[in-house]
C-alpha cells in the first residue's frame, strides 16, 4: 500500500510539473526570466554619444546600437567604431545620406524623400551596408527609418526591405511599449524619440509600463548632454544605472539581438505573422 501510495505521489508531483513546464513553452518569454525587453538605441553617429553614452555604458557592461549615418563617418572614426563593435555594441543601418522629407529645411535637394524612389532607397542602403561590413565584419545588420519615415516617393518601402534579405529587422517611430508580439511587424517595430522635454523619471516609468506588459520598450536617442534632439547626461547616467540595477527582471540588449530572440520565440511557438510566416 505504501509503495503505492509513493508511487501515486511521485506520479502526481510529474503531471504538476509537466503541466507547469508545458504552459510556460506555449509562453512568449525573455531571456533569463526576464520581465521586458529594453533597446537603447543612438542615431546619427553623434559626438556626444561617443563622449558620453558610451562611457555610460561600459560603466555599466550594457551594449547599445548605433544607427550611423554613412557622410558622418570620417576616416579618423572608422577604427572607433571598430573598437566599439568589438566591445559588444551593435552598429546599426541609419542611410548614407540621411534622406528625409522637404518639410525638413536642413534638408539638402538631393535628398529629399519625395523624390526618391524605392529602388533608389534599397540601393543606398545596399551600399551603407557593404560599408558597415567593412568596419566591423557582421552581416546581419538591422535599419533604423531616418526621420522615422517610412515612405518615399509617396509609396511605402518596408515590404522591399522585409523581401531584400538586407535586413533582419527595423526601427520605426512610436512612441509605444511593444505589447503585442506575436503581431509586431519587426520592419516597423515602433520607438520612443526623447529629447530634452524627457527626463529619467519619465523613461524610467517607460521602462517600468514594458515590465507591466512583459513587452518591449525601444528607446531613440541623439544627443546626450548636448548637439541635436538631446537629453541631458544626466538624465542617462541614471537611466542606465536604473537598467543595471534591475538586471533580474530587465533584458537590455542591442535592438538586432532582440530581433533575432524574436524571431526565435515566433518559430518556437509556431506562431504566424505576416503573410502566413512565422517571422
Amino acid at each position: 500500500m505504501t509503495s503505492v501510495l509513493f508511487k501515486l505521489s511521485v506520479f502526481s508531483v510529474f503531471v504538476t510539473l509537466s503541466t507547469t513546464i508545458s504552459g510556460q513553452d506555449d509562453q512568449f518569454s525573455w531571456p533569463g526570466g526576464a520581465g521586458a525587453a529594453v533597446c537603447l538605441t543612438y542615431d546619427d553617429g553623434m559626438d556626444t554619444q561617443l563622449s558620453n553614452a558610451i562611457p555610460d555604458l561600459d560603466k555599466h557592461n550594457l551594449q547599445g546600437t548605433f544607427y550611423l549615418q554613412g557622410d558622418l563617418i570620417p576616416y579618423e572614426r572608422v577604427d572607433v567604431w571598430r573598437e566599439l563593435s568589438r566591445k559588444g555594441h551593435e552598429l546599426g543601418n541609419h542611410t548614407a545620406y540621411h534622406p528625409c522629407s522637404e518639410e525638413f529645411p536642413w534638408v539638402w535637394d538631393e535628398f529629399q524623400t519625395e523624390t526618391y524612389t524605392v529602388r533608389r532607397m534599397v540601393k543606398e542602403l545596399q551600399v551603407m551596408n557593404y560599408f558597415l561590413h567593412a568596419i566591423d565584419g557582421k552581416e546581419n545588420r538591422s535599419f533604423a527609418y531616418a526621420c522615422a519615415e517610412t515612405r518615399v516617393g509617396g509609396i511605402s518601402y518596408i515590404d522591399s526591405l522585409r523581401h531584400s534579405g538586407l535586413f533582419i529587422g527595423a526601427r520605426g517611430g512610436g512612441p509605444g511599449i511593444v505589447e503585442d508580439l506575436q503581431n509586431l511587424d519587426i520592419f516597423n517595430v515602433p520607438s520612443w524619440g526623447v529629447n530634452l522635454s524627457v527626463n529619467a523619471e519619465d523613461m524610467i516609468g517607460f521602462v517600468k509600463e514594458a515590465v507591466r506588459a512583459e513587452g518591449l520598450a525601444v528607446f531613440m536617442f541623439h544627443g546626450i548632454g548636448g548637439e541635436y534632439l538631446y537629453i541631458t547626461h544626466e538624465d542617462h547616467t541614471l537611466l542606465i544605472e536604473y537598467l543595471d540595477n534591475n538586471r533580474d527582471e530587465i533584458w537590455v540588449a542591442p535592438f538586432g539581438e532582440v530581433v533575432k530572440h524574436i524571431i526565435n520565440e515566433r518559430q518556437r511557438l509556431g506562431w504566424k505573422h505576416l503573410n502566413g510566416h512565422n517571422f
